[in-house]
């Protein structure tokens, strides 16, 4: 076996480590700056990176992998990061309030997330709504390869398409997320989580068409640019709302422990549980399964809320 192969794994690994210090410091920046009716809003916002990175990966592998192969598009990838890296040099550490904390110990910072997760447990059915949600939009990696082998569509049309409305809807959609949830949390008790069921009940029915309906009618891309910005919009009100629900001094092993919980329980199992069922029943059912859980959402979101309102916390 080359060298090359058995060192992927160890390399993807140590890509997987540097990513993922960047979310929990990021947004704990981000909170320090941001004042609590504004945080799903600059959570949005921060998140924009996600469709947008994601969404020009496709439009580039659409047109560079055909002629030069997948190893151009990361070849690329890592140019452009080398180039926007030594940016991060001028980033100011602090916030303009001028807070400051005094360095907790490892172990006390374990205690600390694990008396406020017991004693708050509407931070775990937040939890358990954002892990159903990404396990649905991690699923929707499938999406290029149902349109494909399953509707026929060339794959620079597919990947192009995929693309291009992707990145658009979904940089509307984390921003326009984050802002309206932090008018429904300016107004409403559990105003973010109110937000994220009503967002369920709106945009199901452009994802269920999305998924059924013939390619063939011009009013087809509306449905799924529809159906990608409700995708996304959720990012700004969970981050958002798990930060407000626990301990200031911790907000960056909040964020820390909501990411290890979605992206074990979510982006893991969710390309990879819909493979298997596409394998046997076909990627559209399986892509329908996965809009089932992720919709499925709106229950622990809703029980939530019941938790707020019945005096455990307030937000």
């Amino acid at each position: 076996m080359p060298a090359t192969s058995v060192n992927s794994p160890r390399r993807a690994c140590l890509v997987g480590v540097g990513e993922a210090t960047l979310t929990p410091a990021a947004l704990s920046l981000l909170a320090q700056s941001f004042p609590s009716r504004q945080l799903a809003f600059a959570s949005g916002c921060y998140y924009m990176g996600v469709p947008l990175g994601a969404g020009a990966s496709m439009i580039i592998s659409g047109w560079l992998a055909p002629e030069y192969g997948w190893r151009a598009c990361f070849q690329i990838l890592g140019v452009a990061g080398l180039i926007v890296a030594p940016l991060l040099l001028f980033l100011k550490d602090g916030s303009p309030q001028g807070k400051a904390f005094s360095p907790m110990p490892s172990a006390e910072i374990v205690r600390t997330l694990a008396a406020s997760l017991r004693a708050n447990p509407a931070v775990l059915f937040t939890i358990a709504g954002a892990t159903m949600l990404n396990y649905s939009a991690s699923s929707t990696i499938h999406v290029l390869t149902w349109m494909t082998q399953e509707r026929g569509v060339a794959y620079q049309t597919a990947a192009y398409l995929n693309g291009g409305i992707y990145t658009i809807a979904g940089m509307l959609g984390t921003a326009l997320g984050g802002l309206l949830s932090d008018w429904f949390h300016r107004r409403y008790p559990g105003g973010r989580l109110w937000f994220l069921i009503g967002k369920a009940a709106v945009f199901l029915p452009f994802t269920l068409i999305f998924y059924t309906a013939p390619f063939n009618h011009t009013w087809y891309l509306g449905i799924w640019f529809l159906s990608s910005f409700g995708s996304t919009m959720w990012y700004g009100p969970v981050f958002a709302t798990v930060q407000d629900l626990l301990p200031e001094r911790i907000r960056a092993t909040a964020v820390a422990f909501l990411l290890l919980a979605i992206n074990l329980l979510g982006t893991g199992p969710g390309p990879w549980i819909t493979g298997l069922l596409g394998d046997r029943i076909g990627l559209q059912a399986a892509l329908l399964c996965a809009v089932v859980i992720g919709f499925g959402a709106a229950l622990p979101f809703y029980l939530a809320v019941r938790r707020l309102h019945g005096g455990s916390t307030s937000l």
